[in-house]
């Protein structure tokens, strides 16, 4: 799955809000924890690789930033790709709220 997100900041000012939602994210008390478990993260230069488990599956996708866009990359297992317009919708959202 595959979704860009257009933006109006630098790449700095990106990836540290991108960097102070996964920080929220990985939060014990997150709503998101009880559902991903073993979330990892790295980035290079203006792109976050990242990985996790959740409901048996391993997840796994990347988060770029460009001058104009933040790209969006998840390989989908086969498991959760009915959900995948809920899955796109739901990281839209979390991009406008975190993003801007």
């Amino acid at each position: 799955m595959r979704l860009t997100y257009e933006h109006r900041s630098t790449r700095a000012e990106l990836r540290e809000k991108i960097e102070a939602a996964l920080a929220e994210a990985l939060d014990p008390d997150s709503q998101y924890t009880r559902y991903a478990k073993d979330f990892n993260y790295a980035w290079t230069g203006d792109k976050v690789n990242f990985s996790l488990s959740a409901m048996g599956s391993n997840i796994t996708g990347s988060v770029e930033v460009t001058d104009s866009e933040v790209i969006v990359d998840v390989a989908m297992p086969l498991l959760f790709r009915a959900f995948e317009g809920k899955v796109k919708s739901r990281i839209l959202r979390l991009l406008g709220e975190s993003v801007g």
